[in-house]
């Protein structure tokens, strides 16, 4: 009696745990997509990404404090051209993992 009520213990333990790891990759890996997309839109690597993040940039530099002169077509352009697809980069890859995760262990 005492055997299984521990087996079951344990069982709630295991399955705590993955869902505990489930959930904290859950906010790592989109985090890491979004900073993987980053460094390959500034790298030499990938010239699409590259020259998007660019316009980015134009519009949007990382130091400025005043953004009350924005051009508001190139910065919805912008926001197409960049962020738009950063977010559903993340955004997918954000429901592939834990779905791949609970398919996988049939939870």
């Amino acid at each position: 009696m005492l055997y299984n009520n521990l087996i079951e213990i344990l069982e709630v333990i295991a399955l705590g745990s993955l869902y505990f790891l489930v959930a904290t990759l859950s906010i790592v890996i989109p985090e890491l997509t979004r900073d993987t997309y980053h460094y390959l839109s500034h790298s030499r690597k990938c010239k699409f990404l590259r020259k998007l993040h660019g316009n980015h940039h134009q519009i949007i530099k990382p130091r400025a404090k005043d953004f009350s002169n924005l051009d508001l077509e190139k910065y919805i352009s912008s926001q197409w051209q960049n962020d738009i697809p950063e977010n559903f980069v993340m955004l997918v890859i954000s429901f592939l993992f834990p779905t791949l995760v609970f398919v996988l262990f049939n939870l």
